[in-house]
């Protein structure tokens, strides 16, 4: 019978079962491979793995946090002992702020940087390789990032220290490597439409729940047992995802093996770069669905990251317990938002709307927080952003129904490196300012943020009336 045909869709043609003699297709042409044929799987447990891994990545992203703020803190009053600079608690504070956000931006660039190389050798690789490859990669630089975490903690060495395993963990691709794969496979094991769509968006709420537990496990155990004993349960966890992968995730994209890897890897990754940048009449389209998605990751990775450090400080001196369970509260509530409006309001609104909304539901956030001068204000703020994080898992299922089904590796592959790079640069600048103002006006930050957003906003009115042009 011949294999499942998607040419009214994406103009390309699939081999089928029953051809005699393979037919190469003309962008595989000299690479001795021929186009993998689609196969039928069962439930693919994408949920399980997506729990584990990054509900410890975010674990552990909490941890470090909170443990450079800890550090930071120890080192001021040690160097100051003696000095009534100590006394002037305004300039205590700010210089533990600026210290701990900048040994932040230093970590979170050491893994960054080496996680954007390895996505854009790595990620297209998948459509050679398979899917469960990235999995393995992700997971031991995981591994050799949490064993790091527990020596540097154990034997209180320099935070720089942690500096060696945010490398590695960044070499295995950090959680870009693991969402490619994620979300190849659901795009291995789903037709383009509703479908992919819904899963890709039941996906990015597994992975917002996993943050919210790991984050608020890593926050309150950490104010009960410090910051050594939480550790051994993330090193715990990745080996029970290594077992996860090898006997609950079959491999779901059928590989070919090649005589050229390099230029096969090459071709690849020239092929998920032309998808977004190639002449097509999608290309306008495409290309500001890209920048709407990785500036609206962007700000809210650099939002969290500042978010946790502003609520540690005047006026509002959280504990790590009462931060991370602000945080789970929030995503747990906006999720539950998210998928209930988008299930309600699909029949009268485009994809394209629903993450305007998201986006403005971002910006109000924003403001709202850089004005809050107390809890009741944080909490409203908190509150605001309940649609905020429908933006990305939208835009993603958007820009994954354009592509063929064996362009679905490489076309992630660009979407999760947009991701690391648009986050190193903004983590940079976000830091640098926060570091800036913190004395004049420590909000100011997230003003900025929200006055990038803006400018998402005209790209996303811009899509959405090609869009409904092309639909008409």
């Amino acid at each position: 019978m011949p294999a499942h045909d998607d040419s009214a869709e994406h103009e390309t043609k699939l081999t089928t079962s029953t051809d005699a003699v393979p037919k190469q297709d003309a962008d595989y042409g000299s690479m001795d491979r021929i186009r993998p044929t689609p196969r039928r799987h069962g439930y693919v447990a994408v949920e399980v793995i997506a729990l584990l891994y990054f509900g410890n990545a975010f674990y552990l992203i909490s941890h470090q946090q909170f443990y450079l703020h800890e550090r930071a803190k120890l080192e001021y009053d040690i160097n100051h002992l003696n000095e009534s600079h100590k006394s002037n608690n305004t300039a205590r504070e700010n210089a533990i702020q600026a210290k701990a956000t900048t040994d932040l931006m230093i970590i979170t660039l050491c893994m960054i940087l080496p996680a954007s190389l390895t996505a854009l050798l790595m990620g297209g690789l998948s459509d050679v390789f398979g899917r469960k490859m990235l999995m393995y990669l992700s997971l031991t630089g995981s591994m050799i990032y949490c064993i790091n975490v527990v020596i540097v903690v154990r034997y209180s060495l320099s935070v720089y220290f942690l500096c060696i395993g945010v490398v590695a963990y960044g070499l295995g691709g950090a959680f870009a490597t693991m969402m490619t794969a994620l979300f190849s496979t659901v795009a291995d094991i789903t037709e383009p439409g509703d479908r992919r769509s819904w899963r890709m968006i039941l996906l990015s709420f597994i992975l917002f729940l996993a943050s919210a537990l790991g984050a608020s496990i890593s926050g309150i155990w950490i104010d009960r047992a410090g910051y050594l004993q939480p550790l051994y349960l993330s090193v715990a966890l990745d080996i029970a995802m290594f077992l996860v992968v090898i006997l609950l995730i079959p491999e779901t994209h059928q590989t070919a093996k090649s005589k050229h890897v390099l230029k096969e890897n090459l071709s690849i990754i020239k092929k998920g770069f032309n998808f977004y940048f190639a002449p097509s009449k999608d290309r306008t389209l495409v290309n500001l669905c890209l920048v709407t998605f990785f500036t609206s990751f962007a700000v809210d990775y650099t939002k969290q990251m500042i978010l946790n450090l502003f609520l540690l400080t005047r006026p509002f001196f959280w504990s790590t317990t009462h931060i991370t369970l602000y945080s789970a509260v929030r995503v747990l509530l906006s999720w539950f938002i998210i998928l209930f409006t988008t299930w309600c309001l699909r029949r009268f609104m485009s994809g394209l709307s629903m993450a305007l909304v998201g986006v403005l539901s971002n910006i109000v956030s924003l403001l709202l927080t850089a004005a809050s001068t107390n809890d009741a204000m944080m909490y409203v703020a908190g509150v605001a952003s309940l649609y905020a994080q429908a933006t990305g898992p939208i835009m993603r299922g958007f820009m994954s129904s354009l592509a063929a089904p064996d362009q679905q590796g490489s076309v992630f592959c660009v979407i999760e490196l947009s991701e690391m790079v648009s986050t190193a640069v903004l983590t940079m600048v976000g830091g640098l300012i926060y570091e800036a103002t913190l004395a004049i006006f420590p909000g100011f930050v997230f003003i900025a943020l929200a006055i990038i957003l803006l400018f998402v906003v005209v790209a996303l009115f811009i899509a959405k009336r090609i869009y409904d042009r092309r639909a008409k």
